[in-house]
């Protein structure tokens, strides 16, 4: 993660995942990797899991949710540019 990788683990780990589902993990995780990146080059968002939902197997985490927690980041993000401004 580079120049990031600090502030980006700081974030993770005041996560509460034992009281929140995968899908909400994966969409918190995705702002805190755009924000760790924000300013940097493009990236592209790439998650796996293991969960319930992957039958406690490591996998991918489907496109579609994937998709969806990238444009909640994005618009997180954005909407706190703005905020800013």
């Amino acid at each position: 993660m580079g120049k990031g990788r600090q502030a980006a683990r700081t974030e993770i780990e005041r996560l509460d995942l034992k009281s929140i589902t995968c899908a909400d993990a994966v969409t918190a995780l995705a702002r805190i990797l755009h924000a760790a990146h924000e300013g940097d080059k493009p990236f592209e968002l790439e998650m796996a899991w293991v969960c319930d939902a992957s039958g406690r197997k490591f996998g991918r985490v489907p496109a579609d949710l994937v998709a969806a927690a990238d444009a909640a980041a994005r618009a997180a993000l954005d909407a706190s540019d703005m905020e800013d401004a």
